[in-house]
């Protein structure tokens, strides 16, 4: 997919081009395993020439659902990869303001309490690394009882 918006304002800012990309490749195997692969990229520009403002952002993604207990109990794991890189002028300069890296890695299940109710467990494992602010290691775990109506 991708745009391009040129409304020939004074103000070069509301120029904005876009370029979206996406692979997704979905299995699912003979026995009660279904993968997920999938990669994509995002790349924006607002303004023209030594105004230009840019973003970048690409993942690449691999999950795994398997089901047990006639489909009662799911399963699940994934690893997604992230990283983004932005830029804008300053001073006839090309100065980065963001350089990012993100894993995220979580598995977790959902059991089938009825047709209406299951219970839901995640984790979740984050390291996040800006080269131009921060850096990060975080942990969540989640526990959800959900009913459906």
């Amino acid at each position: 997919i991708g745009s391009d918006r040129n409304d020939d304002f004074h103000s070069l800012a509301a120029n904005v081009a876009s370029d979206i990309r996406m692979l997704t490749v979905r299995t699912k195997y003979q026995f009660p395993l279904v993968t997920t692969f999938s990669i994509s990229y995002n790349g924006s520009a607002t303004g023209k020439d030594s105004s230009k403002i840019s973003f970048d952002y690409n993942q690449l993604g691999f999950s795994a659902d398997y089901f047990m207990l006639q489909n009662k109990l799911r399963l699940n794991s994934g690893i997604f990869i992230t990283s983004g890189m932005g830029n804008h002028p300053a001073n006839n300069e090309i100065v980065e303001y963001i350089d990012y890296r993100r894993t995220a890695f979580n598995f977790g299940g959902t059991y089938q309490l009825s047709a209406k109710q299951s219970l839901v467990l995640n984790v979740f494992f984050v390291r996040f690394e800006d080269e131009h602010s921060s850096k990060y290691n975080e942990s969540i775990i989640r526990i959800r009882y959900e009913y459906r109506y």
